[in-house]
Order: C-alpha cells, then sequence, then structure tokens
C-alpha cells in the first residue's frame, strides 16, 4: 500500500524535522560527494527536506513525488524561501521518458532493481539511494531485479552482482516526535498503527506510552525518541570519473 500524506501527517513530519534536524544532518552526510555543479533529479521528494538542506551544494534540483498534497506543500516552502535552483512537480516514476541529471537522488524511494538500474545508467555521474539499514532477515534464494530491495545486505549483494561500484555511508539520525501532550501522542501512535487490532493497538500504544520522554520545552514538553539506523548507497554512473 501506497503511503499517502496528510495535512496531519505533513505537520508532524515537518515538526520533527526541524526540531531534530534530520535533514539537515543527512544532508550534511551527502554532500560531500556532491560538486557545486550538480544537476540533482530526486525521484519520490516527499515533501522535499532534503532538497531544501541540499539546495545551497549543487546547481539545481529537480523533484518530483506521485502525492499532490506533498507536492503542493513543498512548493509553498520553494516560494517562501525564495529558492531559484529547486522545481517540484507531481509525477508518477513510471511516467517518465526519459531521465536527464547529473545526480539521481532516491531518500527511501522503494525503487524495483530494474527500476534502479535503469536510474543508475542514466544518471550521468551517480545515483545515491538513502535507505532504512533493517529490512526483511529473509534472503531471496538468488537475486531478483523484479523485487525491492529491502535491507543493505541485499542491496550490497545486488549491487556486486551487477557489478557497479559504489561507496558507502552508514550512520544513525535522531528524527524523534516533539509533542505537546500525552493525549496527541497517544493519537500520533495510532496514526501508524491502524492495521493492528484493537487489543495490538492498546498494548503497543501502553509500550510507546512509558518511552515518552518528559523534556523541558514549554511548546513540546514530550519527546518520542526514533533514532534511524541509515544507509547511504553512492553509486557511480558511466560518465563518472
Amino acid at each position: 500500500m501506497r503511503f499517502e500524506w496528510t495535512d496531519e501527517k505533513i505537520e508532524q513530519y515537518i515538526r520533527a524535522s526541524k526540531y531534530t534536524e534530520f535533514h539537515k544532518n543527512l544532508a550534511a552526510r551527502i554532500h560531500p560527494f556532491l560538486n557545486e555543479s550538480d544537476r540533482i533529479l530526486d525521484i519520490g521528494c516527499g515533501t522535499g527536506c532534503i532538497d531544501i538542506a541540499l539546495s545551497p551544494w549543487v546547481k539545481s534540483i529537480t523533484a518530483f513525488d506521485i502525492d499532490d498534497r506533498a507536492i503542493d506543500y513543498f512548493k509553498e516552502e520553494i516560494k517562501k524561501s525564495d529558492m531559484h535552483n529547486i522545481t517540484a512537480y507531481t509525477r508518477d516514476f513510471s511516467q517518465m521518458s526519459t531521465i536527464d541529471c547529473d545526480v539521481a537522488l532516491l531518500c527511501y524511494f522503494g525503487a524495483t532493481h530494474d527500476e534502479l538500474l535503469e536510474i543508475i545508467h542514466a544518471a550521468r555521474r551517480q545515483t545515491i539511494v538513502v535507505m532504512h539499514s533493517a529490512g526483511a532477515t529473509t534472503k531471496p534464494s538468488k537475486i531478483s531485479r523484479k523485487v525491492k530491495h529491502t535491507s543493505a545486505t541485499q542491496m550490497h549483494q545486488f549491487l556486486s552482482a551487477m557489478d557497479l561500484d559504489y561507496d558507502f555511508v552508514d550512520t544513525r539520525l535522531e528524527f524523534g516526535q516533539p509533542l505537546r501532550s500525552k493525549e496527541e501522542a497517544i493519537h500520533f501512535f495510532e496514526g501508524y498503527l491502524q492495521h493492528f487490532t484493537h487489543e495490538e493497538r492498546a498494548q503497543k500504544i501502553q509500550v510507546q506510552l512509558e518511552e515518552l520522554e518528559k523534556i523541558d520545552d514549554k511548546q513540546y514538553p514530550y519527546f518520542y525518541s526514533r533514532m534511524k539506523d541509515i544507509s547511504i548507497f553512492i553509486i557511480r554512473g558511466s560518465a563518472s570519473e
């Protein structure tokens, strides 16, 4: 099932991003691999937080996502920040006829291996893939190019099998949620537990409430910590030096 943005989810996401500086810190890990002359194509950009953080270090960024609501938010942020090197629009990756960029960026975008190969061969300099370090524990008996990469281990296996040259960065960043009250915390937790039964949700929420931190912040007196283990793959393109 495709993740769909709502106004509430966008507000929560942006609040967490700004409070923890998650995207600023993630951009700091990516930017050493970029050049000032790079033209980036961000595939599945969501709200564009990483693009805004990377924009000072590159020539231009073209970003797209299938979700209208996320792109509408992103466009407003571009306008408010008076950024002239970012363009955002709504589009489904499957509808793209050509890929024209120096660097392709896939930040938590679930491309299949065939789609990833298409992107890698099209990007002139490199493709940067940001993904969760952990994933499915079961390993396929053979590499399938039709399935999505679900863990860093499987991505390593795939890139090696395809004889692709790449660099790799492992990092751990805080992307927790600042909250105004325990009531808001319960509502926040419930939003991510819809596929569980009522009894399972109640049990999980109780555990999460026990992990909720009381902090010295008048606006957000509660904080739910979420450390993200992140793997960044920098895969060289055919035109890279």
